[in-house]
């Protein structure tokens, strides 16, 4: 599939091709698993590689404006007064591909991929919060997992009818899970700390959490912008233990700002 749309887009070819040619043969792999997994959706939803295209072009044209914004006034989109009534929207489908397709042209978006495929965490009893486009989902190698979001495709439901999925928002259950996953879901709440102190409490003790934040990514629907001072601080006063941390530095070439990804994976040390 992604033969395809990067026929159409030459920007997205050459990012394509850049990812290709950095990237370990695992890469790679996952790399060919996500575009299988671009084909059925698009597939299933009716969406030709023209289409995509148009879905991604759009996403973009609106945060390279965003990233201007940001770059002159220091605010996040939903911050700015500089509003002309327009509400910039996707739909489920139109967001899907946005994310599935920046695994196939974003190196940050495959490391963190990558990543969740590596993490040395226990597969008992697993819950993931953020569905998505469910391309995580192909990575947690899990048996028994809960999933929450609060929209879920049609096509996600098809493709994974033998996971629990739960389209709600994810509630505390008292020392339940061996492991929770929140990707790329906190940077969209108001206050992301109170979902992780829940996820706390939902952890079994020596239970761990990864997960994802942002740092200078000024998307339409980004409401929180993280600091790694405070995130340790809260960690500190929570009961967690960093096992694992990453910085994920977005591709530079196209934008002038900072803009990265950190990628943790936190443990239970205290009930």
């Amino acid at each position: 599939m992604i033969d395809e749309i990067i026929k159409i887009d030459r920007l997205m070819g050459m990012s394509y091709r850049m990812l290709l040619r950095h990237s370990s043969d695992k890469d790679i792999k996952i790399l060919n698993k996500v575009d299988k997994y671009l084909e059925y959706y698009c597939k299933y939803s009716e969406i030709s590689p023209n289409v995509a295209v148009q879905i991604i072009r759009k996403f973009q044209e609106k945060y390279a404006d965003d990233v201007k914004e940001y770059i002159n006034t220091g605010s996040y989109p939903h911050e700015s007064n500089n509003t002309d009534g327009n509400v910039f929207k996707l739909t489920r489908e139109e967001y899907d591909i946005v994310l599935i397709c920046s695994v196939l042209t974003s190196s940050h978006r495959l490391k963190i991929i990558s990543s969740i495929d590596s993490a040395l965490v226990s597969k008992q009893s697993v819950a993931l919060i953020g569905v998505g486009s469910g391309v995580e989902l192909l990575f947690v190698n899990a048996r028994n997992i809960d999933a929450f979001d609060l929209s879920i495709s049609s096509f996600v439901k098809m493709k994974f009818n033998g996971i629990n999925l739960y389209e709600n928002k994810f509630e505390t259950v008292k020392n339940k899970y061996d492991t929770v996953f929140a990707v790329e879901i906190l940077e969209h709440l108001n206050n992301p700390f109170s979902l992780l102190k829940e996820i706390h409490s939902s952890l079994k003790l020596r239970g761990k959490c990864v997960f994802t934040t942002t740092t200078n990514v000024p998307q339409f629907d980004h409401l929180y912008d993280f600091k790694i001072a405070e995130l340790k601080s809260f960690f500190k006063d929570i009961g967690f233990k960093i096992v694992k941390h990453d910085i994920f530095r977005h591709d530079s070439k196209f934008q002038k700002i900072d803009a990265f990804n950190e990628f943790f994976i936190v443990e239970k040390v205290d009930a």
